[in-house]
């Protein structure tokens, strides 16, 4: 893998995770350093993600990463709601026994940073943080388990746009269950090989997730407006 490789890999990498774009614009120099390669190919990474539609260069040195529009997050949504359940039935028929119980540690994981959200009153932002990330690997884990890579890149893609909007930026009790419970549902259909029930389950947690999300863009967007007007 050469420099340009290496650094278009380790800026997805960091865009998945959080990584050096949590804090929102970020310089160029800043990722040169962070990354340990050159400018060059921190440059050519940002302009291929770019190009992509994943970054936005707000000015000659601030990065960020791109938020979709209110039609564009709403396609993106119903399109997660066909492609997830497709991904799910047909990981049913092709998960291993290594990936199956890679699932249920995720799910045991899962479980185990709920009581520590619910313990803290809901205020430990590093708590919050790794469910997302486990969130991520529940669903990922999926998308590799159903042998389609255009597919995964397509879901990727998305989640990279989605994670801008940081839909739930705090959990609650009920978003904590629902979500334990769905992903616990899927697991179990998956790790019998029941297609039907793996499709219906994942359709069930991104369409909730889905409205929640262009409910919590709505409030942000309404948000902003009003701020503005008061300015």
């Amino acid at each position: 893998m050469n420099l340009a490789q290496q650094g278009y890999c380790w800026m997805r990498a960091e865009l998945l995770n959080g990584g050096a774009f949590s804090g929102g614009r970020v310089s160029l120099n800043t990722l040169v350093a962070q990354s340990g390669l050159g400018r060059t190919p921190v440059r050519d990474a940002v302009n291929r993600l770019a190009a992509e539609g994943l970054l936005e260069l707000v000015d000659r040195s601030g990065i960020t990463v791109r938020v979709p529009g209110t039609e564009e997050l709403r396609e993106m949504v119903e399109l997660r709601e066909a492609i997830e359940p497709y991904a799910a039935e047909q990981a049913a028929t092709r998960i291993d026994y290594v990936q199956a119980a890679r699932l249920r540690r995720l799910c045991r994981e899962m479980r185990g940073v709920a009581r520590a959200i619910r313990d803290a009153q809901f205020s430990d932002e590093a708590a919050h943080q790794r469910m997302r990330a486990l969130d991520w690997a529940f669903h990922s884990l999926i998308l590799d388990a159903a042998g389609n890579q255009r597919l995964c890149r397509i879901v990727e893609d998305q989640h990279l746009l989605l994670h801008k909007i940081r839909y739930p930026s705090r959990y609650t009790v009920h978003h904590l269950a629902r979500t334990l419970l769905e992903h616990w549902r899927i697991g179990q259909a998956l790790a019998r090989g029941d297609a039907a029930a793996a499709r219906l389950w994942m359709w069930r947690h991104a369409r909730r997730g889905g409205h929640a999300m262009l409910a919590s863009s709505d409030e942000n967007r309404k948000a902003r407006e009003a701020k503005d007007n008061e300015e």
